[in-house]
């Protein structure tokens, strides 16, 4: 399991597209590490949670996802209907 998250990583590590990394407390520290070694990574730094972060900052999450969509300029493309 260690080497297939290890692979994963270098993957991330040499890929340019934009990441948005949510990391809680505790570990700042090392999300502040890997947002280091990550090519165009923003890291959004939450505070402490029960267990889920998406069920303990969903407001925080979704706000921060919507500021990251228009800095990348995804806000300015028209809008398409979502086909399921």
């Amino acid at each position: 399991m260690y080497s297939s998250l290890e692979k994963a990583h270098e993957v991330l590590a040499q890929s340019s597209y934009p990441k948005l990394l949510f990391a809680g407390n505790p570990g700042p520290e090392m999300a502040q590490s890997v947002v280091k070694e990550l090519k165009s990574c923003k890291l959004v730094q939450l505070n402490s949670g029960l267990h889920y972060l998406q069920e303990d900052h969903p407001d925080v999450l979704g706000s921060s996802i919507k500021e990251w969509l228009i800095e990348l300029g995804v806000a300015s493309l028209p809008r398409q209907k979502l086909v399921l």
